[in-house]
């Protein structure tokens, strides 16, 4: 059982009254302490406890480990993430649809974040009527306008193989 270093507990303590002391308060500048190497380093150790598996980009403890190392990852991390620069690295996608059934799962996806975004603008613009919404944000206007990345309803591998 790891015990919370005293650093961060005491950051703990000291988030927790200003929060009951002024209920209406909002913490507008947490991140500077997200990339503290104590806390980092206590996350790392935490996850680690916990038989953590692997993020996004589908690096596990043990690959962290064999290459460059706990202490050395760690660094890197606060570094990126001081600067604004973390990016996490998208793996796996590969295997994550069904060989040959894919173009349906990527078709209800397309449909799901148009659907949501409308809902999103429409309520951002405060247009309470779905049908003047679906005019005011058409699917045309979701990708030319507000840049919405067009996902492939058909996987490529389907025409690159002989089936």
């Amino acid at each position: 059982m790891l015990t919370t270093p005293e650093t961060i507990r005491t950051l703990q303590r000291k988030l927790y009254r200003k929060a009951k002391q002024e209920p209406a308060c909002r913490f507008h500048a947490l991140y500077d302490k997200v990339y503290r190497a104590d806390i980092l380093e206590f996350a790392y150790r935490l996850v680690r406890a916990n038989k953590g598996s692997a993020g996004i980009d589908g690096v596990t403890f043990e690959v962290i480990e064999e290459n460059e190392g706990a202490p050395a990852f760690i660094g890197e991390l606060e570094e990126t993430l001081r600067n604004k620069t973390y990016k996490p690295e998208v793996r796996g996608w590969v295997g994550y649809f069904y060989y040959r059934n894919s173009s349906a799962t990527l078709k209800k996806m397309k449909n799901h974040l148009e659907q949501r975004l409308v809902t999103h603008l429409r309520k951002r613009h405060k247009v309470r009527d779905r049908k003047t919404g679906h005019v005011r944000f058409s699917t045309k206007s979701l990708y030319d306008r507000y840049g919405l990345y067009k996902v492939p309803t058909t996987a490529a591998w389907m025409r690159a193989h002989a089936l």
